[in-house]
């Protein structure tokens, strides 16, 4: 199984949302879902999505994760605090060539879920993941 999957975690405002606009039908396919970032001890936090307004295969909003082949993938540094490309998150420059063709100018589109995956254990085994008990705010997992 992917480890990334264990840390994906629906946030409020999505939880929020569904209450209020999906009673009716949770499992409505399009409907909007966000997760918590990822923090990692270097100050890089991934955002990893996957619904029917993201850019993940398939573009729909499944309750098992890991029916998704690919998910969107968003880089910060909360030294930016905004989307940065993936030189912040490893200096390791065949690596960061491998994403280059998913990143369309903000975030990486439709991230095969392999290669997610890599760059959470390139990240977690460089940095380490930010402890679950440290972990406050949005960010949190």
């Amino acid at each position: 199984m992917l480890e990334f999957l264990k840390h994906l975690k629906e946030d409020s405002l999505s939880k929020k949302l569904i209450e209020e606009r999906y009673t009716h039908n949770q499992d409505f396919p399009y409907r909007t879902r966000f997760f918590e970032e990822i923090p990692f001890n270097n100050g890089i936090t991934l955002s990893i999505q996957a619904s029917g307004i993201h850019n993940s295969k398939p573009e729909k909003t499944l309750n098992d994760l890991t029916q998704y082949e690919a998910f969107e993938l968003g880089v910060k540094s909360l030294d930016v605090r905004n989307f940065v490309s993936m030189d912040y998150a490893t200096r390791d420059k065949a690596f960061t060539r491998m994403f280059k063709d998913y990143f369309d100018g903000s975030v990486y589109a439709s991230v095969p879920s392999p290669l997610i995956e890599d760059l959470f254990q390139k990240l977690k085994d460089e940095h380490g993941l930010v402890p679950l008990d440290s972990q406050t705010g949005p960010s949190a997992v």
